[in-house]
């Protein structure tokens, strides 16, 4: 017998040895199936019997990119690696029983980490960080079993200009030196708070060592205040929700302060309004009632004094409404409505503050006998109607 040349042999021995003890089959991503099995998802041959894979495989689709997963009866089990078509790693977690388990970390295409935290049974656990593809920490979260918990934070960039505008292209005009060191840059710290999956306790949004923009306390996702702000630093809104409804006082500033409407909402629908003057002075009162005006009304002047007061039945004028001349302190009409024209009596008063003239309205037009005085008091002028026509006329000297 022959004997094997040594170098023949040890370069066999190399050989056998660079061989991964479990050598990872290649299989195409339209050679598998993948079907969801519960709460697992369960990986299968295509085609034929649909036999469950078992062992370490690399799996590709027909773009190049491709996962290193190990498989047992055909779930997830081990490390699992996703790689693009340049062979850069992606992502790397672990399964267990085809739940994800232990640590995860996911990648930016320049290899700078994107996302690091580890899973218990498939759910997100403990604290999560991402990163932007520079490696500066962007968000930090908290979880407990799946769930938001405690507190989160994030670290925006907002870029002014380009379309951007409302509050930033405002805060810039307000602080036009952040403008120049930031070079049309705003670094916003967000924090929120929560409890069991939902918000619960203070959130708040503000620029970094600069204003709060805004800020809500929640006791949970759909009840909470929200407070806004100018970049002044003053209150520009405040509302209540319940339920994801507006429910109580919403109250809107001017940025000097000022508050300008003051409107109460009940299950998200509007009840009362009051608006305001810059000057802080009344300018409305309204009420409603199924989104229309319905109830009291008021409106004043810049001076706070009363112009008109009268009453809204589903949208249309009611009852009796009065109109005042401010400047001479005195009343200016008294006109009944009904269904939003003048119907029933009417009564005009002159600057002696005696009845100008008066007379009857049927469903907006004047019907009847009407009336005109002089500033004594005497009847000057009678003119009788039908239906908005005139039909015969008395003048006194």
């Amino acid at each position: 017998m022959k004997r094997i040349p040594q170098l023949m042999l040890s370069a066999s021995l190399f050989l056998l040895l660079s061989l991964p003890l479990h050598a990872e089959k290649l299989l195409m991503e339209n050679e598998v199936d993948v079907r969801r099995f519960g709460s697992k998802s369960l990986y299968v041959m295509a085609g034929g019997e649909h036999a469950r894979l078992n062992g370490r495989y690399k799996i590709a689709d027909s773009r190049g990119n491709y996962q290193e997963v190990g498989l047992s009866d055909g779930v997830k089990d081990g490390a699992c690696k996703r790689y693009d078509y340049k062979d850069r790693l992606l992502s790397e977690a672990s399964y267990r029983d085809g739940k994800m388990e232990g640590a995860f970390r996911s990648y930016h295409q320049n290899g700078k980490l994107s996302r690091e935290g580890e899973y218990a049974a498939g759910k997100q656990q403990g604290e999560w960080r991402y990163y932007d593809d520079k490696g500066q920490k962007v968000t930090v979260e908290h979880y407990k079993e799946g769930k938001a918990t405690g507190e989160w934070w994030r670290l925006l960039t907002v870029t002014v200009g380009g379309g951007t505008g409302g509050w930033w292209a405002l805060f810039f005009d307000m602080h036009p030196d952040y403008r120049e060191s930031s070079g049309g840059t705003v670094k916003v710290e967000e924090v929120s708070s929560y409890r069991g999956g939902e918000h619960h306790g203070r959130s708040w949004q503000k620029v970094v060592d600069g204003p709060v923009r805004w800020e809500r306390d929640y006791e949970n996702d759909g009840t909470y205040t929200s407070r806004e702000y100018y970049p002044n630093g003053k209150l520009e809104l405040e509302k209540h929700l319940k339920d994801g409804k507006l429910e109580g006082h919403f109250k809107v500033y001017t940025k000097a302060g000022v508050l300008v409407a003051d409107r109460v909402f009940k299950d998200d629908a509007l009840q009362h309004e009051t608006l305001y003057w810059e000057s802080g002075v009344k300018q409305y009162l309204k009420s409603y009632r199924h989104a229309e005006l319905d109830g009291e009304f008021k409106e004043w002047n810049e001076k706070g004094e009363l112009l008109t007061e009268g009453v809204y039945e589903g949208g249309a004028k009611s009852g009796l409404w009065k109109t005042y001349v401010p400047e001479e302190k005195r009343l200016a009409s008294e006109v009944s409505y009904e269904g939003g024209q003048p119907h029933g009596q009417a009564k005009f008063y002159n600057a002696a503050q005696r009845v100008e003239r008066q007379g009857e309205y049927v469903h907006g037009e004047k019907n009847g006998l009407w009336k005109r005085y002089d500033l004594a008091g005497k009847l000057k002028e009678e003119v009788e109607y039908a239906m908005g026509r005139e039909v015969g006329r008395r003048e006194y000297k």
